[in-house]
């Protein structure tokens, strides 16, 4: 699952996300209090696939959106 840009995460959209992936190994930067660079481990639940991913997130009028999103796939 990816974001679009300049997107925000509803809970519906998350719960969804929960039920088919498994994410770890979460790391989180601020590079300063508008700015958050999150990479984390996805894994999925019902079906073979392991990635490493990287998003970039901003707070743009007062809500947390992502401006940039990568995934790759996992050996």
């Amino acid at each position: 699952m990816s974001l679009p840009f300049n997107s925000t995460l509803e809970p519906a959209s998350a719960q969804r996300l929960i039920r088919l992936l498994s994410l770890s190994d979460f790391k989180v930067v601020h590079p300063n209090s508008d700015a958050a660079i999150v990479s984390y481990r996805v894994t999925g639940k019902s079906f073979p696939w392991k990635a490493y991913v990287t998003s970039v997130w901003a707070r743009r009028q007062g809500k947390w959106t992502t401006v940039f999103y990568q995934a790759s796939t996992a050996k």
